[in-house]
């Protein structure tokens, strides 16, 4: 997982990824996996949370929005600003 968001994120300097998988609804089934992804950056952190009915599913979620943060933090420098995206933001 940290080889994986770490080639997902770049130039950003990846500091430290924390991954939390849990089945939030016990045994009865249904969308009840929860995918809980930090990753810390030199500059910003970015928290994302995925539900979905497989723990590969949720994880794929959570690495797909990881990748749409970055290009979202990857425009904002281009723009010439410091893009700092606080975990409220990463929803």
């Amino acid at each position: 997982m940290r080889e994986r968001s770490a080639s997902t994120s770049g130039h950003f300097g990846v500091r430290d990824v924390h991954v939390t998988l849990e089945d939030v609804n016990g045994p009865k089934g249904g969308r009840d996996k929860q995918c809980r992804l930090r990753v810390r950056f030199r500059s910003t952190e970015v928290v994302l949370v995925c539900l979905g009915f497989s723990e590969f599913a949720v994880v794929e979620d959570a690495l797909e929005q990881l990748r749409q943060q970055v290009v979202r933090l990857r425009e904002r420098r281009g723009a010439g600003r410091t893009a700092i995206l606080s975990p409220a933001e990463a929803w």
